[in-house]
């Protein structure tokens, strides 16, 4: 620093700040690697852990805590840092959204309002990729005095600036102050009303009830697991209050975007179970997790104020599913997921909203989601911009948006801060940064129209992968700051219409599509899902037979799941795997004749006999089709449908009818029951004999019998009439 800025220091540090507990910069926290750290032009990266209170009050002690990091390969020295304020409050949102997206970009230049202890380079030195604390801490009421924050609720640029020997920047740090004191708050307007939806989704991991191909979901469900911390994060929200300890903290109802898939996989995982590994098939060891998560996921729903948002079986990518002519497949699946749920939830209340991957969808799709029942979309604010651009004012999230068939309901998610959410997944400054954004970027919101309670709906990535901690920390404090009013999906759709905002018709970007299952994919599958159609047509309807049409039309229903948008390779061999199940199941019902075998017939006419062979558990019903030249015909057009038992064979004859003698070839063929029967299995080439004597053999053979008939009479004529002369003669 210069002497004008240490002395400065010297003589504000003891008005403006107490400093607690500074942690002297030597060797401390394990080395991290260069790498982990982002592309930034200065070598020290400030990472924040703490940053309290949430909300911070008159009379409060504001810390800001975390890490300094050296990635760069050299020491450096001199260290010092200091907490920085902007002088005025963020005036908008887009404002908001420049400042947190640059984090290398300049400070606030006004109220440096603390820093380290000046210490000699010589006593203070962070060498190439070690880390120390950092921890200040500044008085409230002499910070709101120094940058005048009064009563009004706003939000102030924050930052730290870290320099070394020479006052020369070498890291620095970007984030907000929210400024809401809770004794101003009449005057200050009405809360923002928060909804969340809260997404517990995966790919899939099975292709039938018994087949497990991995046992990766054991994890996710387990303690510290992805999957179980979204739940107990989502569960003790939504109870938050009932201890009343803190009398302004507020229960957090949860909307719970459920895939039926997932709650099924879990239910199957209860009992023991095997999956398939290199070496073979193993035992899965999700077992204990499984019975617990499932349990604490029924007392989740089934809570006064939480509901859930029922996905399709196996959340499929729905607008790829639709292009590709899979539109019933997407209504199939959404009717089965909620039997699933229904079965599986109890009381849990099922909302009839629908809500395609990412938010974004095209007019087939959203017609296709409301074909389906639901009478509600949700989308991103992005898929319906503004006409005349970003509005002053965020606009309440229930509204319409209009498609050639109407106006169909919907609510907008805020994609500022669903945003702001995923983004403390990896957040290389920390996750404690990314919900210090979301929650002043929801007093932004309160601020531009402090007297109007517009509605926001909150939806994180569908598979992100908070931490436990992070995950628990964001969905609470949305229940502590006294500018959020916590509120539940259900009741933003039964708000009114916001009616204000001209927006542009449904767009669907490139971006998206790029995203989704490839076509070739999509090729396969429609191969598959063919499949799938002529083994059920041979099925009997209802008892066994649902149960074996059940198992591959629900693993279908997962071969489209937009899980596998990230999983390409793995997909493509799950979805080969099905096909193979599949053709091997549709192989237990076939011809058992042999190909080229010869069937004679000895006359006119005769029976052209087929085995069919049967080696399913459950009875099925199939087409016989036979198809030879014109001079081989067959009563019924060569058709008969026939039962064929479980384990059994059966003998179809049709009748053939051959006009003239010879060999010919015949096709048999097995075909799904119905005037419109499709082909089913392989085609086999037999071959018909015949000796029977055609029409004109006939004509021919009786006009040369006449003829020799005629012949002989003659000679007999002449001989009888030679004998008679000589007797003539004699006398």
């Amino acid at each position: 620093m210069t002497t004008l800025r240490r002395s400065l220091v010297a003589l504000t540090a003891p008005v403006l700040l107490t400093v607690l507990g500074v942690a002297p910069l030597t060797a401390g926290l394990a080395p991290q690697a260069a790498s982990a750290a982002p592309a930034s032009p200065n070598p020290i990266q400030v990472t924040i852990q703490r940053l309290s209170p949430l909300a911070p009050q008159p009379g409060d002690t504001l810390v800001v805590a975390g890490t300094l990091t050296n990635t760069s390969d050299v020491s450096i020295t001199g260290l010092a840092y200091e907490l920085k304020i902007s002088d005025a409050e963020v005036g908008s949102r887009s404002e908001f959204d420049s400042y947190a997206a640059d984090q290398d970009g300049p400070l606030p230049e006004f109220g440096m309002v603390g820093a380290a202890p000046a210490v000699a380079a010589t006593e203070q030195t962070l060498a190439p990729g070690a880390s120390e604390p950092f921890r200040v801490a500044v008085d409230v009421d002499t910070l709101s005095a120094l940058v005048d924050l009064g009563d009004i609720w706003q939000v102030r640029e924050l930052g730290v600036s870290v320099s070394e020997v020479g006052d020369v920047v070498v890291g620095h740090l970007r984030t907000f102050l929210p400024w809401a004191p809770r004794s101003a708050a009449a005057s200050n307007g009405v809360p923002t009303p928060v909804a969340w939806i809260w997404p517990l989704t995966d790919r899939p991991h099975r292709t039938s009830p018994t087949t497990w191909y991995d046992d990766a979901l054991a994890p996710e469900i387990e303690t510290g697991g992805r999957l179980a911390g979204l739940l107990d994060a989502g569960n003790a929200a939504e109870d938050q209050a009932s201890g009343r300890k803190h009398a302004r903290t507020q229960d957090v109802p949860v909307t719970w975007a459920l895939d039926p898939m997932l709650v099924s996989d879990v239910k199957a995982m209860t009992t023991a179970y095997r999956f398939t590994s290199g070496s073979g098939t193993r035992a899965g060891a999700g077992t204990p997790a499984a019975k617990s998560w499932l349990a604490e996921l029924r007392s989740a729903v089934t809570r006064t104020d939480a509901a859930v948002l029922p996905l399709p079986y196996g959340d499929p990518d729905d607008v790829a599913a639709v292009r590709a002519g899979f539109a019933t497949l997407i209504g199939f699946a959404t009717a089965f997921g909620q039997e699933v749920l229904k079965a599986a939830l109890g009381t849990a209340d099922l909302l009839p909203i629908g809500w395609p991957p990412g938010g974004l969808a095209d007019q087939r799709t959203v017609n296709e989601l409301r074909a389906s029942g639901d009478t509600t979309v949700v989308l991103s604010d992005s898929a319906v911009p503004p006409v005349d651009g970003p509005p002053k004012a965020t606009p309440t999230a229930h509204t319409e948006i209009t498609t050639g068939d109407g106006a169909v309901d919907t609510v907008l998610t805020d994609s500022g801060l669903s945003d702001d959410a995923d983004s403390g997944v990896n957040n290389p400054d920390g996750s404690r940064l990314s919900t210090q954004r979301f929650l002043a970027e929801a007093l932004m919101i309160q601020r531009e129209q402090p007297s109007v309670a517009r509605d926001v709906v909150v939806a994180p990535y569908r598979r992100w992968t908070p931490s436990p901690a992070y995950a628990a920390q964001l969905l609470a404090d949305t229940g502590k700051v006294p500018w959020i009013a916590p509120v539940s999906l259900s009741q933003v759709d039964d708000s009114p219409l916001d009616r204000t905002v001209q927006r542009k018709p449904l767009a669907y970007p490139d971006a998206a599509r790029d995203n989704e299952l490839s076509t070739g994919y999509l090729h396969r599958f429609k191969v598959l899902h063919n499949q799938i159609d002529d083994f059920s047509a041979i099925l009997p309807q209802g008892g066994t037979g649902n149960n074996q049409i059940r198992a591959f039309t629900t693993a279908e229903y997962q071969t489209l799941s937009s899980g596998w948008r990230t999983q390409r390779v793995l997909a493509s061999d799950q979805l080969s795997a099905l096909r193979a199940s599949v053709s091997a199941a549709m192989q237990q019902v076939r011809i058992t004749s042999h190909q080229g075998n010869y069937v004679t017939l000895t006359s006119h006419g005769g029976k052209v006999p087929v085995t069919v062979f049967n080696n399913l558990d459950v009875p099925v019903t199939v087409t016989v089709q036979l198809k030879a030249n014109q001079r081989l015909t067959f009563q019924q057009n060569g058709r008969k449908t026939v039962n064929v038992l479980a384990h059994q064979q059966s003998l179809v004859e049709l009748t053939a009818t051959a006009k003239t003698s010879g060999v010919f070839p015949l096709q048999v063929q097995l075909l799904t029951p119905g005037p419109q029967g499709r082909q089913y299995g392989p085609t086999i080439q037999l071959y018909v004999r015949s000796t029977v004597y055609g029409t004109i053999t006939l004509v021919i053979t009786g006009a040369a019998i006449a003829v020799l008939m005629v012949a002989v009479a003659i000679r007999l004529t002449r001989r009888a009439l030679a004998a008679r002369r000589p007797i003539a003669a004699a006398p």
